[in-house]
């Protein structure tokens, strides 16, 4: 118990309340595999009498780690290190709740590839479903505790003012952003224009122009100036900013059975968003039979896993997760392990799938990605509501 006891010590710098400096500094040692696990630690008192600490201190310390399963207590033997705990413990932090994100095949990806890449790290990958519509799940789980076991967070599907976001930048804890917009040091992004440039630039090499575009009101004014650089005149309806899943699906089903209900089929149908499309993509079934819809360019913007009903030919505008979660990783580590002189962040490319079904894996095309041109800052236009969805019609001409 005396060597135990030489390996556990307080850091002079630390301005973390007592009790929590002794949670990290046992952390710490198991951690490194000094005190191994299912090992019996040292009592109360011992700790005690070795940092000169009061016996209360420790006893709190202790029983936090219990809670949070680092240690664990067998009654008439003692307090010994729980199985498991000298794994680094990463927090995988999804922006959804733990139903509408299990319905996003791109969520599920994440943390099923996240899972494969840390295990030969010796790092216990946690899931943690917080949704950005209750903040207040949020703050209970930071008030809890949980959120200092962990000793690096991974993040995705996060809103720029999530609370989980903001408590990690403000008390300088590791992470890594996982998201659709360039949000500076320690993210991984994807570039929204460079995968609307790619889908117009196919378009317009197949002759295309009736085009009609379903879009989030987020990223409306994007595809926009994306469809006048390329002189793609389109049919814009933004479809407003659903945060769940399961009323994404549904909201493509129904907007595109009323579009169908009053309009001809185009030239192209455009889905930006691989869980609308599943929605939209059934509603044309059910409106079209295959040898019709043969004679539309159906093209969808998302997960290149994403999953279309049987018999529907798409043109997959995707990014592979896999690229990101490896990057993601990899700053993560580099952060864990001191590595960095700077901030570090990294993007990657949409890339094109062709003959995408659910029979069969897609097939990456030979067409390479251009980059994107920097656009103007967005303007605000008028718009008008037509069919249940507001519809814009771009002013570029052909």
């Amino acid at each position: 118990m005396t060597d135990m006891l030489d390996d556990l010590r307080l850091s002079p710098s630390s301005d973390l309340p007592l009790h929590k400096q002794v949670e990290a500094a046992i952390e710490a040692v198991i951690r490194d595999g000094k005190w191994s696990e299912e090992q019996a630690i040292p009592s109360p008192m011992k700790i005690a009498s070795h940092l000169s600490i009061s016996y209360l201190t420790i006893r709190r310390s202790i029983n936090r780690l219990i809670e949070r399963q680092v240690l664990t207590a067998k009654p008439g033997l003692g307090t010994f290190v729980a199985p498991g705990s000298g794994h680094r413990r990463i927090a995988w932090v999804c922006g959804m709740d733990l139903y509408h994100g299990a319905i996003s095949s791109a969520y599920t990806q994440h943390l099923s590839t996240t899972r494969e890449l840390v295990a030969p790290l010796g790092w216990r990958l946690e899931p943690v479903w917080l949704s950005n519509e209750r903040p207040e799940d949020t703050h209970a789980f930071l008030n809890s505790g949980r959120a200092e076991g962990y000793a690096g967070f991974i993040f995705t599907g996060l809103q720029l003012d999530h609370p989980m976001l903001e408590h990690v930048k403000r008390n300088g804890l590791p992470f890594v952003n996982i998201t659709h917009l360039p949000l500076g040091p320690y993210s991984v992004y994807v570039r929204q224009r460079q995968g609307y440039d790619l889908t117009f630039e196919i378009l317009r090499q197949r002759n295309c122009r009736n085009v009609a575009v379903m879009v989030q009101e987020l990223f409306a004014q994007e595809v926009r100036d994306a469809a006048d650089a390329a002189r793609m005149p389109i049919e814009l309806m933004d479809w407003g900013n659903i945060a769940y899943a399961g009323e994404c699906e549904k909201s493509g089903y129904v907007l595109t059975r009323r579009y169908l209900e009053t309009h001809d089929l185009p030239d192209a149908l455009v889905f930006l968003d691989d869980i609308f499309a599943r929605g939209a993509t059934r509603a044309l079934l059910e409106m079209h039979d295959t040898a019709t819809l043969s004679q539309t360019e159906v093209v969808i913007m998302g997960n290149p896993k994403a999953i279309v009903p049987m018999g529907l030919r798409t043109t997959l505008i995707g990014v592979p997760l896999e690229e990101m979660d490896q990057a993601a990783v990899r700053i993560l580590r580099n952060r864990l392990e001191d590595k960095y002189d700077q901030p570090d962040e990294q993007y990657v490319l949409y890339r094109i799938y062709e003959n995408h079904d659910d029979t069969r894996p897609p097939r990456v095309a030979d067409t390479k990605p251009r980059l994107s041109r920097d656009g103007d800052r967005p303007r605000k236009r008028a718009r008008r509501t037509v069919i249940g969805a507001r519809s814009i019609t771009s002013g570029a001409k052909a």
